[in-house]
């Protein structure tokens, strides 16, 4: 399972989350996404560069439903699944951190050893580890088209695309 958030500014609150379940070839076989209302966004970078990536992702008014119905999503396919993010150390980590808190999830329930792209990309000797947009162009990975970085579908995806070429290469 690779997932994905967005936040109001890098330590502000999720109002975008995407998950997308995979098999162990890389098919997709089950995603979740939702966001919360543009009017929750107060950080202009956010503003400027995220929102108007979040094209066709279903709306939740409320915070707490939105959350919850990822909980839901992410305990259905948890023991089943590997969690995977790339650079997920602030927004990926404190999602699961909320999600305890507010006891959608229980103390035992998140991601026990996620698996940190951005790390595989390092050990692997790749120069950006930062960059699984760069590192899906150099290895000509081809993607479904959940549009471009910060639309957490595609955020998702890329995560997912690069972490499977690094397990079959």
């Amino acid at each position: 399972m690779s997932v994905d958030a967005e936040t109001d500014g890098l330590w502000g609150d999720h109002f975008a989350i995407s998950a997308i379940v995979y098999d162990e070839k890389g098919k997709e076989i089950d995603k979740f996404s939702g966001r919360l209302p543009d009017y929750v966004v107060k950080n202009e970078w956010v503003i400027d560069n995220v929102l108007p990536c979040l094209i066709d992702i279903p709306l939740y008014q409320y915070s707490d439903e939105f959350l919850s119905q990822f909980a839901l999503f992410y305990l259905k396919h948890r023991d089943n699944c590997v969690t995977i993010w790339h650079m997920g150390h602030v927004v990926e980590a404190y999602l699961f951190r909320k999600l305890v808190e507010k006891k959608f999830i229980g103390e035992f329930d998140a991601p026990y050893c996620p698996v940190e792209i951005s790390s595989l990309l390092s050990y692997s000797g790749y120069p950006k580890p930062d960059s699984v947009d760069s590192y899906v162009r150099e290895n000509d990975i081809k993607l479904s088209g959940y549009g471009s970085t910060h639309n957490p579908l595609y955020d998702c995806e890329v995560a997912a695309m690069v972490y499977f070429h690094l397990k079959h290469n």
